[in-house]
């Protein structure tokens, strides 16, 4: 068996650069493809990320959209119930 690194990636409703949220500055951040195509530039191959939601904002189909449209097996979203998430306030800003 080959050891492997495990990647745990926090995400938010504020990644979807679709979606028009003010708290979002886009000329500094443009989403999560810039992360995962750093990730997938990687030497060693052997890691999985997995990519899970920390508010109550609607997201999962959205982020299950981006991380199919890189076609990566390693890329992976893992769902954390709804009630170990917390609403986002002025100080997650």
């Amino acid at each position: 068996m080959t050891d492997k690194v495990c990647l745990l990636v926090r995400t938010a409703s504020l990644h979807d650069t679709q979606r028009n949220v003010s708290l979002l500055n886009r000329d500094v951040f443009d989403g999560l493809d810039p992360f995962i195509q750093s990730l997938k530039r990687q030497t060693d191959d052997k890691w999985d990320a997995f990519f899970f939601i920390t508010d109550h904002n609607p997201f999962a189909s959205r982020l299950k959209e981006i991380l199919s449209s890189h076609n990566d097996s390693r890329l992976q979203f893992l769902h954390i119930n709804r009630k170990f998430r917390k609403p986002v306030g002025k100080d997650d800003v």
